[in-house]
């Protein structure tokens, strides 16, 4: 790594290649709020520029190649209620944005698959910048009942800031409680610590219900959210059953 005017405007060639063992690092150094940390970061990349060239999108004098790939991650934390795993996940570096080519994971007992686009990930890095893009995310199962909180234990789930992601959702199976809703599709929307939902539908109780709305943790200790249905075909003694 070299770096030149680093409070200016950073000038950066820097070069990484190796692979780092995450249970190795979390017996040497103290990681706060982590509880369990495992699995293995490769990566082979290289990255020469200046924070000025990448703040004015002139991305012929940005050169950033390579890849980082992640295997057999496990990450459980105070702020989440389970376990993240990430089995496989490969991300390639580029001038003007960085690509998640794959991405193959579990929280709880639901799994998750992603692809898409980050932006602006040399400024969130080097800098701290809000951090964008854009992802198809897709979930064979997914069960809403491992976010709730117990009964007098209530908690809040913060979204976090300076995050600004759209999203393509679909889920296969959903669960909340004795619910089961089935070909969940929409959009979401993260972005000043909001999630919005947009033309969110879902196959259930005989028919289709669709919200739009949001869920903000601007203020954590009051969070807020306003959510509109909209049902068509409602079987009622199936909605009574459940």
């Amino acid at each position: 790594l070299t770096m030149r005017t680093p409070v200016s405007d950073p000038d950066v060639d820097a070069r990484l290649k190796g692979k780092v063992d995450l249970a190795d690092v979390r017996k040497t150094v103290k990681l706060e709020g982590i509880d369990q940390l495992a699995g293995t970061v490769a990566a082979d990349a290289s990255v020469r520029t200046r924070m000025s060239a990448v703040e004015k999108k002139q991305y012929d004098k940005v050169n950033a190649s390579g890849t980082v790939d992640v295997a057999n991650l496990t990450v459980k934390r105070r702020t989440l209620p389970h376990p993240l795993t990430i089995q496989q996940a490969s991300l390639a570096l580029g001038p003007e944005r960085a690509q998640l080519r794959s991405f193959n994971g579990t929280i709880g007992s639901s799994d998750l698959q992603a692809t898409g686009t980050i932006d602006n990930l040399l400024a969130f890095a080097m800098r701290d910048d809000t951090l964008r893009g854009t992802a198809s995310v897709r979930s064979n199962r997914f069960n809403l009942d491992e976010w709730q909180s117990g009964e007098g234990d209530l908690q809040i789930i913060p979204v976090p800031p300076k995050i600004d992601f759209g999203l393509d959702a679909t889920v296969g199976e959903l669960t909340y409680g004795k619910l089961k809703m089935n070909n969940a599709r929409g959009k979401l929307r993260v972005k000043d610590q909001r999630i919005t939902l947009e033309d969110f539908r879902m196959n259930t109780l005989g028919g289709e219900i669709g919200l739009t709305g949001f869920y903000e943790t601007t203020d954590i200790k009051k969070p807020t959210f306003d959510v509109g249905f909209k049902m068509t075909k409602v079987n009622i003694p199936a909605a009574f059953q459940a």
